[in-house]
């Protein structure tokens, strides 16, 4: 569980930075695999409310409306 946090995390950090690249390289960048990559954007947008989308012109994946993966993070706590 705390390695799966560990890599949204960081998912979320590149994307709010938008250092992500393109699909494949940020799959590399977090050493996962593409469908792993996939998997983790899916539950980002459906289940931590993330508002993800990719920028073909610059390459990267970013948040089309402000997000903090750490509020969402004390928000799903808070209701454990």
């Amino acid at each position: 569980m705390l390695k799966k946090l560990d890599v949204l995390k960081r998912i979320a950090w590149h994307i709010a930075h938008k250092s992500s690249g393109k699909p494949r390289d940020f799959a590399r960048k977090l050493n996962i695999s593409l469908s792993s990559l996939h998997r983790y954007l899916r539950e980002l947008k459906e289940e931590w409310n993330a508002p993800i989308a990719y920028s073909e012109l610059e390459e990267t994946y970013y948040f089309s409306d402000s997000y903090s993966f750490e509020e969402e993070l004390i928000k799903k706590l808070q209701n454990f």
